[in-house]
């Protein structure tokens, strides 16, 4: 069966830009690359009239001529006679977009059968120690590109360009419009320290097991997912039966009022006020844009390739992907690593890449190293990442994760007036998270103090449970 092609198009599109003497046309051709031309000659065209366009040149046959005198697979089609001839194929300007158009979509019709071609290969190459998921995930990600239209996003930008961005994104914002890169909490003070969580940006959320990583990464996305965000969370260590008893809890949450802690939804002892109250928050959330994935032990590539069908699932929807979790960081795996350092250090640099790739906002969940356990102030810092290597480098943000009323809960005093303080401490500080901001690339650092009740998977903003407690 012939491939896809068109050669006629591509030699129409051709010829009208050799013809175009005011240089109008190529900045219509949305995203055109030499490759998605089906003819190696015609591809080679299409590059050199692509340079002299980036150097402000004249295009045209004659421009064209010392690229070409000594090309052989030109002469074979008739030199740079050939080149003259393309210049009589041309078609009106309004076609030329629409062309452009029908060239990526052939290109990615080929590239869709070669894929496929080579899944089938990979598929039948049954090997007693080979695993078939890394082709699968890179067949995925093949698929997620053409998907997208063939091509990467834009990565290159002239300083006029970038200037045009930055001011046409300030009078939006000064107009009352929503910034468009950044992504609200649902937090106002998180959002008020970090504007936000912002496309592209890669967020560790760090802390040591029971500090709350986990119920400050649900209330993220349940915050965005409830306010029309698309969220994929990708649990690597929790199963989706237990994450969904906290995502229930955390919608039924209200201050002051009778609630539900989330152990109790996981094990079903409810009462049939309680029960129906599940089961409506259920109903709610099964609309949210909200995709969860409990497979284990996955590498980088396979998250993202998960990442990227959830991204198509919901845009599909209607839906944007404004949130990816990663929970955690240190359940990933990278075979083929001499040490643990180097294998983390490898999947941080691919959460990295991935969140500009999937533009949009990656927060890795991160243990942190029981060596913080021996200082007299718990509270995590840059150097406490379990076997960073340079995670704290490649991330945008650092946030960690502490509540004080851990330590006090696992304390006891033998004096009498020193157990009254500690209970005292603790009742104080029980409901308190500090959320500590120890790195961030265009913000301050500092600490922000949140409400939080554990049980319930739950973190608000302190005013927000007072002015509530005060209401009811």
């Amino acid at each position: 069966m012939a491939e896809p092609c068109n050669l006629e198009v591509e030699q129409s599109l051709l010829g009208s830009l050799l013809s175009d003497a005011t240089g109008q046309l190529f900045p219509q051709l949305g995203g055109l690359q030499p490759e998605h031309f089906s003819e190696p000659v015609h591809a080679r065209i299409f590059d050199a009239i692509a340079k002299l366009n980036s150097k402000g040149a004249a295009i045209g046959p004659l421009a064209l001529k010392s690229y070409f005198e000594k090309d052989a697979s030109l002469s074979e089609i008739g030199g740079t006679e050939y080149i003259a001839r393309l210049a009589s194929y041309v078609s009106a300007d309004l076609l030329v977009p629409s062309h452009a158009v029908l060239l990526r979509d052939l290109a990615a019709r080929r590239a869709a059968i070669t894929a496929a071609d080579t899944l089938s290969d990979q598929a039948s190459d049954v090997k007693p120690d080979g695993s078939f998921r890394p082709a699968l995930a890179e067949h995925i990600s093949t698929l997620q590109a053409l998907f997208d239209g063939g091509s990467e996003r834009k990565t290159t930008f002239t300083l006029s360009e970038a200037n045009v961005s930055m001011i046409d994104r300030i009078e939006r914002i000064r107009a009352g419009e929503a910034d468009r890169d950044a992504i609200k909490t649902g937090i106002a003070a998180l959002d008020a320290e970090t504007g936000g969580l912002h496309r592209g940006e890669y967020i560790i959320l760090g802390g040591r097991p029971s500090m709350g990583k986990t119920a400050l990464a649900v209330q993220l996305a349940s915050n965005i997912a409830g306010n029309g965000g698309g969220a994929f969370y990708e649990s690597l260590e929790m199963p989706v039966a237990l994450l969904t008893p906290r995502l229930a809890s955390c919608r039924l949450w209200t201050p002051g009022a009778h609630n539900i802690d989330y152990q109790s939804i996981m094990r079903g002892k409810l009462s049939d006020t309680e029960a129906g109250w599940v089961y409506s928050a259920a109903k709610e959330t099964q609309k949210w844009p909200l995709i969860i994935d409990d497979a284990p032990g996955l590498t980088p590539a396979e998250v993202e390739a998960r990442a990227m069908v959830a991204k198509a699932r919901l845009e599909r929807a209607g839906f944007s992907l404004d949130l990816v979790v990663v929970d955690h960081l240190h359940k990933m795996r990278q075979p083929g690593c001499i040490s643990k350092v180097v294998e983390y250090t490898e999947i941080s640099a691919r959460l990295a890449e991935m969140a500009k790739r999937l533009n949009c906002p990656v927060v890795a969940l991160a243990q942190l190293n029981r060596s913080l356990e021996n200082r007299e102030d718990k509270r995590p810092q840059l150097s406490d990442l379990r076997e960073s290597g340079s995670i704290e480098q490649d991330a945008d943000t650092v946030l960690f994760v502490y509540r004080h009323s851990y330590y006090l809960e696992r304390q006891r005093c033998d004096d009498a007036g020193k157990e009254a303080d500690r209970l005292a401490d603790l009742h104080a500080v029980r409901n308190q998270l500090e959320v500590i901001i120890e790195k961030q690339r265009s913000g301050p650092i500092g600490t922000i103090d949140l409400y939080v009740d554990i049980a319930a998977n739950v973190v608000r903003d302190l005013g927000d449970v007072m002015s509530d407690r005060m209401a009811a």
